[in-house]
């Protein structure tokens, strides 16, 4: 992961993930990531609420955040995503248990 820090990203996941209006897609991948790392959807959802953001990256023209934060068990989750602020919604690619 890099080592630059992402504070405005960070602050405005957390505040995307925390409006009661947001969207929240998982990719087939993503489901079967989760599945197989026994990670659940509240995880996810409480990591994008109080994440750090660790890495930003383009991929296909848009921009890739990935999150961090621990779920219930304190097992460290990465969690990638796309965050679309205009249209309140955020699209989880993958989940990574570390």
């Amino acid at each position: 992961m890099s080592q630059f820090v992402y504070h405005d990203e960070a602050r405005r996941l957390r505040t995307l993930a925390s409006n009661e209006n947001v969207l929240v897609f998982f990719s087939p991948h993503a489901e079967g990531q989760m599945a197989k790392r026994k990670i659940s959807k509240i995880d996810i959802m409480s990591i994008l609420k109080r994440s750090s953001v660790v890495n930003s990256e383009f991929v296909d023209y848009e921009e890739r955040w990935t999150a961090q934060g621990p779920d219930a068990d304190g097992r460290v989750i990465h969690v990638v995503g796309v965050a679309r602020e205009r249209e309140l919604s955020i699209d989880v690619v993958t989940a990574i248990a570390k």
